[in-house]
């Protein structure tokens, strides 16, 4: 791999000879992180590109030659008009790796994020170097779908559809086949998400954090297209509200326990609470040896992250008490995001069989 990456520089020096423009090499922001940070941040961007390289989701990288420009990375090919859903790499398509300035800029919007939260400089490298390179490779337009997460998809996208207005029923013989082209809708409720009866949009994990849409589009917006979880400023302030739930729904008091509510390994107590299935402050003792194994699993993956990072994840994590969505109006959280962002977002983009107008209100 670096043998190739090195050839690879000769050829572009070579073809550079003679120009005004001189290749630059690409800028690393190693700021509120340790020395070490950059390189193992480089070492694991290297791993997860060639990971995927060789196909390992079975979406190849896209051929076709991307722009890095201000409203994000853009096909060669015709573009489409600017929605939220221009936010997410097509589908069944890959947009490649942010570099250089690009990623400092992704990198600099995330940790506005956090302060505007009010997460410490600290806390906010859980996010930073742990969740979002871990998860997306701090490509905030990526779908994330590995094969295993079919069954996944489809489970979370039937038994949430009423929180988005509808009752989706399947035919068996369809189910058997996973053919989501035969789902039914009926609408419950007085409003209902028109995106939803668009299922193939709703079958990835979106964003830096790799967030389950069913389950994770509610805490901003329910009405909304799920692509909106491809933009930065959205994706973290969900994380960071992911993470605050966690501490004050579950009890977790580090990060590895949150780590483990956000992977779903949860168990009850004698009284029926739920806490988070991890073996930091001692295996809990009415589980059994083989849940204790799978904390023991979970806690040692997300720990390596956290000492690789230079992240100590065992302290009590300081969250913030600002910014919280849950005590918010939907049209609160899109001022603060555009705030942060210094933007507004896109406008929708118009749902499949329905008359509603592109807008932020949906």
């Amino acid at each position: 791999m670096r043998l190739k990456k090195a050839l690879l520089a000769l050829i572009v020096v070579a073809g550079c000879a003679g120009k005004d423009k001189v290749p630059v090499a690409p800028v690393v922001d190693s700021a509120a992180a340790p020395v070490s940070d950059s390189s193992h941040e480089n070492q694991q961007l290297e791993a997860i590109e060639e990971q995927e390289a060789q196909g390992a989701d079975g979406t190849p990288l896209d051929s076709s030659p991307i722009q890095e420009t201000e409203d994000g990375p853009q096909s060669s090919e015709e573009p489409e008009p600017v929605t939220t859903l221009s936010l997410c790499e097509p589908i069944g398509k890959r947009w490649k790796y942010p570099k250089g300035d690009q990623r400092k800029e992704i990198r600099t919007l995330i940790k506005k994020t956090c302060r505007a939260m009010g997460v410490g400089a600290e806390d906010c490298r859980f996010f930073l170097n742990v969740v979002s390179i871990r998860e997306s490779g701090y490509r905030p337009w990526v779908r994330h779908k590995l094969a295993g997460d079919v069954a996944l998809a489809l489970s979370s996208y039937i038994g949430t559809s009423q929180r988005y207005g509808w009752i989706v029923r399947w035919d068996p013989k369809a189910r058997k086949q996973e053919d989501i082209s035969k789902f039914e809708f009926k609408a419950r409720g007085e409003e209902q998400n028109q995106y939803y009866k668009d299922p193939e949009r709703w079958m990835f994990g979106l964003g830096l954090g790799g967030l389950n849409i069913p389950y994770h589009l509610i805490k901003f917006d329910r009405m909304a297209p799920p692509e909106i979880l491809c933009d930065t400023v959205i994706n973290i302030m969900v994380q960071v509200t992911i993470a605050r739930n966690a501490v004050d729904r579950y009890g977790a008091d580090n990060f590895a326990e949150i780590q483990a509510i956000y992977g779903g390994r949860k168990y009850f107590d004698r009284r029926g609470r739920s806490h988070p299935l991890s073996c930091t402050r001692g295996c809990p003792k009415n589980v059994d040896e083989g849940e204790r194994r799978r904390a023991r699993r979970g806690d040692a993956s997300i720990l390596k992250r956290c000492r690789g990072a230079g992240i100590d994840c065992l302290k009590k994590p300081q969250l913030g008490n600002k910014l919280r969505l849950r005590n918010m109006t939907k049209e609160e959280r899109y001022r603060a995001a555009e705030k942060i962002r210094g933007a507004p977002l896109p406008p929708f983009d118009i749902p499949k069989d329905s008359e509603l107008k592109p807008g932020v209100e949906g």
